[in-house]
């Protein structure tokens, strides 16, 4: 899954310039970036006259537009699909996704842009910011950027990812613990999801059912490869 951003902020504090510029720094990294817009006010892809519309208009739930650069869907919802939900079916593949807006959704990485020339009021509760991007001095107790300081902003996000990652893996190896599966490579732990876990006793059991143990008896099995 990808780590998820969102940049939050009132109207016209500059949160999709912000997220241009980031964009651009992260590409420039190697990593690719999905982007999610959250429209108060709805929005139309398909315009009246285009083929697209027109089937729309005739009762079909979904349309994909395909070229040779791009695919486009357009999906009928009768109601508004979770954030979740969406970055698990059409961003699994992305490294990072930058989201614009859902300020009141929980458990986001939330980063708030403020400009003195519309408010210097924040939209989201402090403790539930990482940060803010201001154009003045908020004096609030969390980490604080410029609209220009993509470079130090996109390093404190990359931060923020390697910390998950580190904490990911953690309860990976705990949760291979527990559950009796272990690799060690060169004497170092390797962290295992559960699926790999499950795929790796398997195989083990099979192999050693092959051999004509008796699985049942069994209580460890401890494999060594020496390469």
């Amino acid at each position: 899954m990808p780590f998820v951003f969102s940049i939050v902020g009132k109207a016209k504090t500059g949160k999709t310039t912000l997220i241009t510029k980031v964009i651009s720094e992260l590409k420039q990294r190697g990593l690719t970036v999905g982007v999610i817009k959250h429209c108060h006010q709805g929005f139309e892809l398909d315009k009246k006259g285009k083929d697209s519309w027109a089937f729309t208009e005739a009762g079909a739930d979904e349309v994909v537009l395909i070229s040779k650069e791009k695919i486009g869907m357009i999906k009928t919802e009768r109601e508004e699909t979770k954030l979740p939900q969406i970055v698990e079916k059409l961003f699994d593949n992305m490294d990072i996704v930058l989201v614009e807006g859902f300020k009141g959704a929980p458990n986001l990485n939330k980063i708030e842009v403020l400009n003195s020339r519309i408010s210097r009021d924040l939209c989201c509760p402090q403790n539930e910011l990482l940060a803010v991007v201001s154009d003045f001095e908020t004096g609030l107790k969390i980490k604080q950027f410029g609209h220009d300081d993509i470079v130090p902003m996109v390093n404190f996000m990359e931060g923020i990812m390697d910390s998950e990652r580190s904490e990911t893996s953690q309860k990976q190896l705990r949760a291979g613990a527990s559950n009796g599966v272990t690799i060690k490579i060169n004497g170092k732990d390797i962290p295992l999801n559960p699926f790999v876990q499950k795929v790796i006793k398997n195989i083990s059991l099979a192999v050693i059912e092959a051999l004509k143990t008796e699985v049942d008896k069994l209580k460890e099995i401890e494999i060594q490869i020496k390469l």
